[in-house]
């Protein structure tokens, strides 16, 4: 699966890999009768190496699989949706990781490494493979957008009716002081302390795993309708606080959305960030991102705190701070 070779990225033949599957042979086997690369066969095998005339008549009259659909040629999505179904991908296998099977790991990272690659195209055969490997995946939610991630998963949560009690606040002539806001614009997202998390921030997304969560691990928000995948942290420390109205202060709690587009297109002058790093968790401004030194300059509202450079190899997630959702009162 991995991407050896130029069209690789862009091609899938199940046919192939399913036949070598059955067929049981092992690589070596397969390299010695075809008298190729480890390379080549291992794509092969895998369905990720388009087949001439000349392979396709070796693997017939070897192995006796069929010339036409050796050589039939996978079509990739339209353009217009080659973005949205990648993004949709990159999410999904992050909400899976905690869902697969000793046994579906390897296959995972296979997977994880291909949808990596910037110049990755999706096909129906790819989307078609995917689900197949892991059976509790929701096609119809990748391609049409129909239904949860995971067919396992109830229905998505709303969150907790507050009209009962905020609809009763009047002020003394009678007038409401607030107003109540419908149910269906919150949602209920994991909840972090990040001075007490180490490794990748949230876990599985979705909202049924986020229910069963004790209290204490999640919070209700108001309801972000843009998609992805939020989280909850509380800030820890006063390196983003520098006594303004844009500072985060010790103990707030943030909403935090998952980036998953390239590093190259985040809004560094829009956004603030949570990056999780090999060394742990930090909340800054980015300032500078260095392709050639593949370093990222973060800032800290606090002049006390020095600029970090965080290297590319560093980084595990990058998040968002959409907002702050939580913030106490301070005089």
């Amino acid at each position: 699966m991995k991407n050896n070779l130029n069209n690789q990225n862009s091609y899938f033949n199940k046919y192939i890999k399913d036949a070598f599957l059955q067929l049981g042979k092992k690589q070596s086997e397969v390299i010695a009768d075809l008298q190729v690369s480890q390379p080549y066969v291992s794509a092969l095998m895998n369905g990720r190496k388009p087949v001439g005339k000349e392979m396709a008549g070796k693997l017939n009259s070897l192995y006796g699989f069929d010339i036409a659909k050796v050589m039939s040629i996978a079509s990739p999505l339209a353009p217009n949706q080659q973005k949205t179904i990648l993004k949709k991908l990159k999410k999904l296998l992050i909400s899976l990781r905690n869902r697969i099977t000793p046994e579906q790991q390897q296959t995972f990272k296979q997977y994880e490494a291909l949808l990596s690659q910037g110049e990755t195209i999706v096909t129906q055969e790819l989307i078609e493979e995917i689900a197949t490997t892991f059976p509790d995946i929701n096609k119809e939610w990748i391609t049409d957008n129909k239904g949860t991630m995971f067919l396992s998963d109830n229905t998505l949560i709303n969150g907790k009716d507050l009209s009962h009690s905020i609809s009763k606040l009047k002020s003394k002539n009678g007038t409401k002081e607030v107003s109540p806001v419908a149910e269906q614009n919150y949602m209920m997202v994991e909840y972090v302390d990040l001075s007490a998390s180490a490794g990748m921030l949230g876990g599985d997304f979705s909202a049924d795993v986020i229910d069963k969560l004790p209290d204490t691990h999640k919070r209700l928000v108001p309801r972000e309708y843009r998609e992805g995948s939020y989280l909850v942290v509380r800030v820890n420390g006063d390196s983003m606080d520098d006594g303004t109205k844009r500072s985060l202060s010790d103990g707030d709690e943030i909403l935090i959305r998952l980036w998953t587009d390239p590093i190259e297109t985040l809004p560094i002058r829009s956004k603030l960030f949570v990056l999780t790093t090999r060394s742990g968790h930090i909340v800054k401004q980015i300032t500078k991102i260095d392709h050639n030194k593949k370093v990222i300059t973060c800032h800290s509202f606090n002049p006390l705190y020095p600029d970090q450079v965080v290297d590319f190899n560093e980084l595990i997630q990058i998040f968002t701070v959409e907002k702050i959702v939580n913030s106490k009162i301070r005089f």
